[in-house]
C-alpha cells in the first residue's frame, strides 16, 4: 500500500464530532490523504469509523495507555502520529470544518517548501446547531458523570453525531452566527507569511512528520492537566528548526462543543504545567523529551507491521 502525503491527525475523547469532520474530509480537492483518529472512546464506537465505507484511508485507534477521562492530549497525539504514514502531519481537533481546499493548500506548500519549513492556519470557533434532544450536556467539571454514561454506553447512540440532524453539508453555507470568541485565534489578524512559533496551537498546522520524529513528539509530562501542551511543543520545534509560514487560504471552522462536553480530568492546576514548561525552557530543554518510549521506533514497527515497542501507561 503507497504511504499517503498527508495525515490529518485528531486526538479526542468527545462523543460525536465524525459527521463534521468526515463530510468536510469527503469534499477536499487533495485525495492523497489519510485520517488518523486516537480515540479515548474508541471502545464505544469502535467500528463507527472503520465500518463507515468512506472514500479515504482510516485508522481509529485507542492512544496507547489510555487513561480516559484524565487529560491527557500529548499522550492521544502522539500516539496519532505513531500511526501516521503521511509525509506531512496536518494537526486538526475534532468538531472541525476544514474548507474544500485545505488539504490542497498544506500540500502544495510543502511540495515546494524546505523539510524544515511549516504552514500555520487560522481557526475560528462558533456555536453548534441544536443538540439531540437525548443527549445529556455535561457541565464543564462533570467529568466522572460523563464516564460514567460513556462506560455504561448511554452515549453509544451518539458515536458518530450528537447534533439534532447529523452535519451532511458544508456548514458555511448555512446561515451561520457571530463567531463564538470574537475571533479568538490571533492569527486570524496576522498579515500572511513569516510568523512566530508561539503561534502554534495544534489546529489547522502542518509540519513534516519526521520533524516531529526528531524531537520525540508532544511532551507527555505536561498530561494530567490543560495549558502549554503547545507552547513547549512549538519552542521545541523552532529550536530544531523549523519555522512556519501563515496563510489565510484555508480558515477551519471549529463548531465549538465547550457547553457540550466537561473537560478532560484535571488531577493538578494548570499552573505547574507553566512552571515545568518554564523550568525545561530554561535549560534549553536539554533533557529527553518522553525518555521512557522512542515515537520514531513505535512508529517503524506500526509501518513495517511489527509487534511495537513495549510503550509505559
Amino acid at each position: 500500500m503507497s504511504k499517503p502525503f498527508i495525515s490529518v491527525v485528531v486526538p479526542t475523547m468527545r462523543m460525536g464530532g465524525f459527521d463534521i469532520l468526515v463530510e468536510s474530509l469527503k469534499n477536499q480537492t487533495f485525495k492523497d490523504f489519510e485520517l488518523v483518529v486516537a480515540d479515548g472512546v474508541q471502545d464505544r464506537r469502535p467500528t463507527a469509523l472503520t465500518g463507515a465505507d468512506l472514500p479515504f484511508p482510516v485508522t481509529h485507534v485507542q492512544p496507547f495507555g489510555n487513561r480516559f477521562p484524565v487529560a491527557s492530549f500529548c499522550r492521544y497525539a502522539n500516539t496519532a502520529i505513531a500511526h501516521a504514514r503521511g509525509e506531512v502531519l496536518l494537526f486538526i481537533v475534532d468538531y472541525t470544518w476544514l474548507p474544500p481546499e485545505a488539504l490542497e493548500v498544506h500540500a502544495a506548500f510543502h511540495r515546494q517548501a524546505a523539510p524544515h519549513q511549516a504552514l500555520m492556519a487560522p481557526s475560528d470557533y462558533f456555536p453548534t446547531p441544536d443538540l439531540h434532544p437525548d443527549f445529556p450536556s455535561y457541565d464543564d467539571e462533570a467529568t466522572d458523570d460523563y464516564a460514567a454514561d460513556v462506560a455504561a454506553g448511554k452515549l453509544d447512540d451518539f458515536a458518530w453525531s450528537v447534533f439534532a440532524e447529523p452535519l451532511s453539508a458544508d456548514p458555511r453555507g448555512e446561515d451561520v452566527e457571530e463567531s463564538t470568541w470574537g475571533g479568538a485565534d490571533p492569527k486570524l489578524r496576522w498579515d500572511p507569511g513569516p510568523i512566530p512559533g508561539n503561534y502554534f496551537h495544534a489546529k489547522n498546522a502542518s509540519v513534516r512528520r519526521q520533524r516531529m520524529l526528531d524531537i520525540n513528539g508532544w511532551n507527555e509530562d505536561l498530561d494530567g492537566t490543560h495549558a502549554f501542551q503547545d507552547t513547549d511543543l512549538a519552542d521545541r520545534l523552532v529550536l530544531a528548526g523549523v519555522r512556519w509560514t501563515l496563510t489565510h487560504a484555508c480558515p477551519a471552522m471549529i463548531l465549538n462543543p465547550r457547553h457540550v462536553f466537561p473537560f478532560a480530568k484535571r488531577l493538578r492546576d494548570w499552573k505547574s504545567n507553566e512552571a515545568l514548561w518554564r523550568s525545561v525552557r530554561t535549560t534549553g530543554y536539554a533533557a529527553p523529551i518522553n525518555p521512557q518510549w522512542s515515537l520514531a521506533a513505535v512508529s517503524d514497527a506500526l509501518v513495517a507491521g511489527e509487534a511495537t515497542p513495549s510503550i509505559p501507561a
